[in-house]
């Protein structure tokens, strides 16, 4: 860890000299490069260096946790993107990187595994989130990943993108959910509900789709922990 570069020497730089938190914004162009390494590769530290300072113009900092401060630019750069001429994939993977980021630091739910149990309750694991991105994101980070450098860009291809974190690792999963996924999802946005209940609801909504078409649905659900059981 390199100490001239963490949270406790930027604050107390910051209580030296409170003047000092409004000109130098190099212990967040710093945790960018950690939270959103891909990004930063495609942008390079000059951009997140010149918008930072526009950025903290417009939000209230949090002074105990410096971290939390940062939260919102995916939201201030595609509000922003004509301005600062960003394409929309790289808005995206933006989105994506923050959105994993927030996913491994947010505690870990307790998860209760009875899978052969009908009568089981399931819900949304807390941490789950939904994302819709015109690009397929999340093959072009594997790309970049596995090439360590730049890959070709992005197909646009409109993709619900499932997140979520496995209770038993702390390994953030990312998997492309489809319109069975999305109709489980909605039904579970008020809380529990047995499986049995679930499936039944869905049966009469969707009468043209075959019980087993939701069966399949709920178990890759499940087995990416997108919704837990109790």
């Amino acid at each position: 860890m390199d100490l001239m570069k963490s949270e406790l020497f930027y604050k107390l730089k910051n209580m030296m000299n409170p003047e000092h938190k409004k000109k130098d914004f190099s212990f967040y162009v710093h945790k960018i490069k950690k939270i959103a390494p891909l990004s930063f590769a495609l942008l390079g530290e000059e951009f997140f260096a010149s918008v930072l300072p526009q950025y903290f113009a417009e939000v209230v900092i949090n002074e105990e946790n410096l971290t939390e401060n940062i939260f919102y630019f995916p939201l201030f750069v595609r509000k922003y993107q004509t301005k600062f001429d960003i394409q929309d994939y790289v808005v995206e993977l933006i989105d994506y990187e923050f959105t994993k980021f927030q996913i491994e630091i947010d505690p870990t739910p307790l998860h209760l595994a009875l899978y052969n149990q009908t009568t089981s309750n399931v819900y949304m694991n807390p941490l789950a989130q939904a994302i819709r991105h015109e690009y397929d994101i999340h093959e072009y980070v594997l790309n970049f990943q596995k090439k360590l450098s730049k890959p070709l860009l992005p197909k646009k291809n409109p993709t619900l993108l499932l997140a979520s974190k496995n209770p038993e690792t702390n390994q953030v999963i990312f998997f492309k959910g489809n319109i069975h996924h999305a109709a489980i999802i909605d039904e579970l946005h008020d809380g529990k509900i047995s499986k049995k209940n679930l499936l039944q609801t869905l049966q009469t909504k969707y009468a043209t789709t075959a019980q087993s078409v939701w069966v399949i649905a709920l178990n890759e659900l499940k087995a990416n922990f997108f919704i837990l059981e109790s």
